[in-house]
């Protein structure tokens, strides 16, 4: 079942040129001169289950962040629709931003340096709806939660930015609400802390509490390891969606190493019949195959290659979400040119 519906959406940002003076802003007015735009989103059209960790990948610019403020109902679309938990994004915004919590990087400007982070979140966890006389037990149970609760008489100037960035996770969990929108949550901040946040989205929010988790990020490897799809996003339009092992079975290039002891005159030319290898590459007595779905017509290969000399060492090395990135934005890059 899906919690978000997407349907031909797009978002145009007013674009201002450097040399824009008063004169420039009549011409627009009246008409005589048209105004620049940049479009962020171009007909994106998306389908998110509850229950799901999805993951939007794109380089800087790709309408990420756009994106994501839409369905958090920040921002409205120029045209298509948005649906969320059923309410629409563009006459519900209310609604809509009830249904969210949105986690962005550098999101913990919003504390007041001055109070404590007990005081924070108390503060914010009232400004989100709760009454205060029983919000003290809450905001003391999330401290325990993010690893804060020692430091809750501190202030956030004293914290390092991967605690800071626990404080903002802390206020987000002060709301519970079935969505959770995580713009790039762990850049710039610690291994630990990074690590500490992908665990508490898998196992906690997905897991054990039913949330629908839609995780922007330019770490491919994070994507990777706890999204269940994935949607490669550039230049404002999708150009994959699907689960990350299809992902790299369909556009990713498998390779296979092998050592062998003899010789391998004329074994490249003997390998360009096998339909799924697209290259061979020969460097002593290492052989190099690449090709996709190699592990299934392994048997082949080997025996090929066996028929030559002793193989001493096989390797398989299987594509990574970044080889599929790199390869998407890559053609896309070399039509523009």
């Amino acid at each position: 079942m899906s919690i978000i519906d997407l349907e031909h959406l797009t978002k145009t940002y007013y674009v201002r040129d450097p040399s824009h003076n008063w004169k420039t802003t009549v011409k627009e007015a009246v008409g005589l001169k048209k105004k620049k735009t940049l479009t962020a989103l171009n007909d994106v059209s998306l389908n998110i289950q509850k229950n799901e960790i999805f993951g939007i990948l794109g380089p800087n610019g790709a309408g990420k962040t756009t994106m994501l403020k839409i369905i958090a109902g920040l921002l409205i679309p120029n045209g298509g629709e948005a649906t969320v938990c059923g309410f629409d994004a563009l006459k519900e915004r209310q609604d809509v931003r009830a249904s969210c919590s949105f986690l962005r990087s550098g999101g913990w400007i919003i504390f007041d340096y001055k109070y404590p982070l007990y005081k924070n979140l108390i503060f914010w966890a009232v400004v989100m709806g709760a009454e205060y006389e029983e919000v003290k037990e809450e905001v003391d149970a999330v401290l325990k939660v993010v690893g804060l609760h020692e430091k809750k008489s501190e202030f956030p100037e004293s914290l390092s930015a991967g605690e800071r960035q626990k404080l903002n996770l802390a206020r987000c969990l002060l709301a519970p609400r079935p969505i959770f929108l995580l713009d790039e949550p762990t850049v710039n901040i610690d291994p630990y802390s990074a690590n500490f946040i992908r665990e508490y989205v898998k196992n906690t929010l997905v897991k054990e509490r039913d949330m629908t988790v839609l995780l922007a990020t330019h770490n491919l490897w994070e994507a990777e390891m706890i999204c269940d799809r994935i949607a490669i996003l550039h230049q404002g339009r999708i150009l994959e969606v699907d689960k990350t092992e299809n992902l790299k079975r369909r556009f990713g290039t498998e390779e296979a190493v092998f050592k062998i002891k003899g010789g391998v005159r004329g074994l490249k030319s003997s390998m360009e019949d096998i339909p799924c290898i697209s290259d061979v590459v020969v460097i002593g007595d290492v052989v190099k195959v690449f090709g996709r779905d190699l592990r299934n017509n392994f048997r082949q290969i080997i025996d090929r290659v066996d028929g030559y000399g002793k193989i001493e060492y096989v390797d398989i090395i299987q594509p990574t979400i970044n080889d599929v990135f790199m390869q998407l934005i890559g053609e896309v890059e070399g039509d523009r040119e």
